[in-house]
């Protein structure tokens, strides 16, 4: 659903237009952030790969997608690195217990404490697994979270998913593209590399310069160019405005002249999976897997 953000649409609007000449290679990023991933990926349901599917499948294949529909060629090779490092028993606090309800000594100072989800930020998060998230007391949600599996330490889980995993793609005509999965950041972040300029977006460029995207034409003293982009708010900022634009444009492609020619297809969402799934193989197996460009 990303490729139906304001955000990426104005990206493949400004890789469409010639503006960076062909690319070349590009760089994104997707930051889990730590809380999300103890809750979704240590704790939560895609925890264990065997009862859910590799990290990279559960929480990129929107990368996959977007770097697959922005570099518009097939991907033919991924090779990739990456490991469970932080979330597992070697990093438990001293004396630790098996819950964070069972009284913790590290509990003031660890990231991960349970009982956050009683604070206002923790609540939205226990609202997707707890049905009674916003009424319920503090005591109410200790009680639950004392055989819940997100009461559990995060150190003391049987998670096995990776915490950070890197990948490295080889699309046709030689075009490359690095991807980084990591708990120890948030947001998503791009770096495109085109034969007359780079684009760079993403959160790091909101953060620090105040708009979404800066285009730098390459030249001597060349001047960056600033751009932003309306995101919606309220009740249809879900996924940068994503959701909205994915039923509006499905609505509008069904209804239209010619369904046949919509924007995604089964197709396509099939090449961003198996490039998600190449990438778990190659990560396991140590080896480059070549992808056969005649399928997707």
């Amino acid at each position: 659903m990303s490729r139906y953000t304001p955000f990426y649409a104005k990206v493949e609007s400004l890789l469409r237009s010639g503006i960076l000449g062909e690319i070349v290679t590009a760089n994104f990023t997707e930051g889990v952030q730590p809380w999300h991933q103890a809750h979704s990926f240590v704790r939560g349901h895609w925890s264990v790969e065997a009862q859910s599917s590799p990290m990279i499948l559960a929480k990129s294949c929107h990368d996959m997608d977007l770097l697959a529909w922005l570099i518009n060629r097939p991907c033919v090779a991924v090779s990739s690195h990456g490991a469970l490092s932080q979330f597992t028993a070697a990093h438990a606090p001293a004396g630790a217990p098996a819950r964070c309800t069972d009284g913790c000594p590290a509990a003031s100072q660890c990231p991960y404490d349970a009982h956050r989800y009683a604070q206002p930020e923790g609540r939205r998060w226990l609202g997707m697994v707890f049905d009674r998230a916003k009424e319920a007391t503090d005591e109410e949600i200790f009680a639950w979270l004392r055989t819940s599996p997100w009461g559990r330490c995060a150190f003391r889980c049987d998670n096995d998913v990776v915490d950070h995993q890197v990948l490295a793609l080889k699309f046709t005509d030689d075009v490359t593209a690095t991807f980084t999965m990591t708990a120890f950041e948030e947001g998503r972040h791009l770096e495109v590399f085109g034969t007359k300029g780079v684009l760079r977006g993403g959160a790091f460029v909101k953060q620090h310069l105040g708009c979404d995207l800066v285009f730098t034409p390459h030249g001597w003293k060349q001047p960056a160019e600033k751009i932003s982009v309306e995101t919606p708010t309220g009740g249809y900022a879900g996924h940068g405005g994503g959701d909205a634009g994915l039923m509006a444009t499905l609505h509008a492609e069904l209804t239209g002249a010619d369904a046949s020619a919509m924007r995604t297809s089964l197709d396509v969402s099939i090449q961003s999976h198996r490039m998600a799934f190449a990438a778990e193989t190659a990560r396991k197996e140590g080896r480059t897997v070549v992808l056969e460009t005649t399928a997707g």
